[in-house]
Parts: C-alpha cells; structure tokens; sequence
C-alpha cells in the first residue's frame, strides 16, 4: 500500500478497524486467478485497491501476494480529513481481511511497501493489530519499509499432509522453499522463522529412527540452520528487477540482479527501448511506436528473456493505445526480422474479427494496413520512412489481443526494483544503483553498434 495518510497520529486503531464503506459500496473489477481489483468511493473520490499474484514458478504452490492502493490511480500524498481518512483506510482492511479468509490455502504470503517514516511506522502497526484478527495461522513481519503477512500455517497444513503420506522429502522441501522465500524479503529470523523450524522439527521427528522400520533419517539437526545460511549466501542471485524509464514519448525497460548490495555489483539481463514513430510527415498508421533498440546480454541469453522484453514493449505500446513496429530508424537484426514476421503470421487485420489470431494489424481511417514508403496510395496516414536501412523488418503496426500475465510480471520486477532500492542503506546509494545500471546498459549497446 502506497498512499500516504496524513494526521495518521490521530487516527484511533478502533474506528479503523470499524468503519469501512457498506459491502454494497465496494465494486469488484478484475476477479481473476492471478489478480483482484476493487473500486470505491468515499466523499466523491474514487479509491482503487488491487491485490495480484507475483509469483514466477510457485514451488509448492507457495504464492506471493502484493497489496496496492491508489486515490484515482496515484500513490501520491493525499490530503483529506482525518474522518474520511479513516473510512478509507478501514475499507481497505476490510478487503484485505474477507481476501485472507476466502484465500487461506492459495498464499504463503502478502507483502505491501511505504517509502516515508510516519507511513512505515503507521502501517507497522496496522499490520501488527490486523494479523492479530486474521488469526494464530499468520504471522506479521516488516523489513526496511515492507509489510509482510506470513501464512505459516499454510505451511504446517502441507507438512501435516506430507508426513500422512510418509513423503518426507516433500516434507523438508517445502520447509526449505518456504525459509527461501522469506530470506530474499530480507527475514533471516523473526517469529515467523521459529514457526517454521518448530514445524521442522515436527518432520524430523515422525521420520523413523535408526534400528526401527522405514528409511533412516538423512536430515541431521542442523540442516536448517546450514540452508538458511547458504540462502543468505545466495540471496538476490536469482531475482529478475525492471527498471522502467518513462519519458513520455520513449520508454525505456532495464532487467537485471542485484547480486551484492553493498558493492552494487549487477548483472544485466536486458533492455528495451520504445520512440515514438509517428510524425506529422510520416504518421506510420497513428499511433505506433518503434523498437528503437533491444538485447539480452550474452550470459542470459537462450533463456526467454528476448521474448518477455518483447512482450514488455507490447505492453507499454498497446497499454498507451499504441501499435508497435520494429525498428525503423537504424536497422533491425536477422533474429529480430524472424520474429517479427512470427508476429505477422498470427497477426489478423484489424476490423477483421478473427479473435483466433494473436495480434492484430492496425489500420488507417482508409483500411490500409501496410507502411506506405514511397506515396503509392493516396491515404497519408499510412506514409512512413525506414530510416537508413534499406528495408525495415515489418511493414505493419501491431497490437496483441492479450497480454495474459504480462502486467503482473512487469508490476513484480518494477516491485523487486523498488524493493532492492530499500535494502540499500541509503537514497544516495539507490541513486547509484540505477546510475550504475544505465551506464552498464550503454556500455554493452555501444559494443553492439
């Protein structure tokens, strides 16, 4: 949760946690596996409150949960009265709680963020009381600026139903994932860490002793003290973060690993970079972007990264009602020219209805669907130039008709940024993160050139 309360001081816990907007007041609309989001409003403003699905490839079904809130789209400061103040943040609870109850089996954790001190401080306390009400199963937990609910009990019922089984391997596995998961938010110990070594200890003890029937034990009773170790050892080595630049008519996209905090040393998977294409002399079929540079550094190469920048760009052009194209400034690669004509192989023209296609191919007011070079049709929208190459590696603007789990994997990599920014020890330290990162970015660009 992002939005800043002012005179939070003054709130009264009580009155917060009692005073939500009725039920039929709070309108759901996304409901989906990965997604929920909720509108409502107090005093005639609008409040928004989104909780998505951030996990990559759960293990154990273990998820991870992230909760946003937003005044009309912004998590900027808002200024409001302390009465109405309190509405909205106790209708923010309210549907967090109902969430937690009707999800009990489908998280292992929910995690939210504040950048500002009297915030973090507000919303420590909130998560304390509110865990409390939730239930023995949940544990609160808050490292550098985050609020973290822990479902350990989700845990103890799958170590419960692994040891029925007999299926101890599974047992101490999901045990391991789940001190994993909480070591990269930074928690090496807390109360949430003993649970999970108490439930450990329930595993060790139900697996058959020496002499007796059954496999003999092969966890000795440090194993997890030696992995929480070797975590921490490897914590950040394998989180993808996204750096997203913003510059109105360009975007910029950065992927990379935080490998060492306190050096600042990274390594970049890759980068995209969007421009707006469409000029007054060359509308290239309005509105359409361009890739105006992308690549995946060699180390990360083979390994799908190339295809999510893409899909990254997509996103950000058809999210601003934008087609996208390839590049048509410079010049465009052989690998690139075959994926682009992947793209018009299951493309379908727009106006066409054939909903079976992935992408469709944008069109002038005229219907004319393909980059007019050398005036041959009379509709101007359609005129476009390919820069100094001699041909571009797709004559079309295009826009996919679904970008599935797209936006969640680019809000949890801008999430992982934001949070790799926290565990740094200072602003300025963050400000070199993202200087460093830029710098690298250009650096392995200019060797491309």
């Amino acid at each position: 949760m992002k939005l800043i309360f002012e005179n939070w001081r003054r709130f009264q816990l009580n009155e917060i946690f009692n005073s939500p907007v009725p039920d039929h007041d709070i309108e759901i609309v996304i409901d989906e596996e990965w997604q929920v989001k909720w509108e409502f409003y107090v005093d005639d403003k609008l409040y928004e409150m989104e909780i998505a699905d951030y996990t990559l490839e759960p293990k154990y079904d273990l998820r991870q949960w992230n909760v946003e809130f937003s005044h009309e789209g912004e998590f900027t400061r808002t200024n409001y009265g302390v009465n109405e103040g309190i509405v909205v943040m106790s209708t923010v609870i309210k549907i967090l709680k109902d969430w937690v109850k009707e999800n009990r089996d489908n998280f292992f954790y929910i995690t939210s963020s504040s950048n500002e001190r009297n915030r973090t401080s507000l919303y420590n306390r909130l998560l304390r009381v509110n865990t409390k009400k939730f239930g023995k199963d949940y544990v609160p937990e808050s490292y550098k600026g985050m609020q973290i609910t822990v479902n350990v009990g989700l845990i103890e019922r799958k170590v419960d139903k692994f040891i029925e089984d007999s299926d101890f391997e599974n047992a101490e596995g999901i045990i391991q994932e789940a001190l994993d998961q909480l070591s990269r938010k930074g928690l090496k110990e807390g109360e949430s860490i003993q649970r999970i070594n108490k439930i450990s200890d329930k595993v060790r003890e139900a697996q058959p002793k020496p002499g007796q029937s059954g496999t003999e034990p092969e966890v000795r009773s440090n194993e997890f003290e030696n992995w929480r170790r070797y975590l921490a050892e490897q914590k950040g080595k394998d989180e993808i973060a996204l750096m997203h630049e913003d510059g109105g008519p360009y975007h910029k996209v950065y992927l990379y690993r935080l490998l060492n905090p306190e050096t600042l040393e990274i390594d970049v998977v890759g980068f995209v970079h969007l421009e707006v294409l469409s000029k007054r002399d060359n509308p290239c079929i309005p509105d359409t972007m361009e890739i105006a540079g992308i690549f995946t550094s060699e180390a990360n190469r083979g390994e799908g990264f190339g295809r999510l920048l893409y899909d990254f760009a997509f996103y950000l052009a058809n999210e601003r009602d934008y087609g996208l194209t390839s590049d048509h400034t410079v010049s465009t690669s052989g690998d690139a020219r075959s994926l682009w004509d992947s793209v018009l192989a299951n493309s379908s023209k727009e106006g066409e209805g054939d909903s079976s296609s992935l992408y469709i191919r944008r069109t002038t007011i005229d219907d004319n669907d393909e980059f007019d070079y050398d005036e041959s049709t009379e509709d101007p929208d359609d005129d476009c130039t390919v820069g100094a190459q001699d041909r571009a590696a797709t004559d079309y603007s295009f826009e996919k008709r679904d970008h599935g789990n797209i936006p969640t994997l680019f809000k949890k990599y801008k999430y992982m940024h934001e949070e790799n920014k926290l565990s740094l020890p200072s602003a300025e330290a963050a400000e070199n993160l993202e200087a460093k990162l830029v710098q690298i970015t250009n650096d392995m660009l200019n060797k491309k050139m």
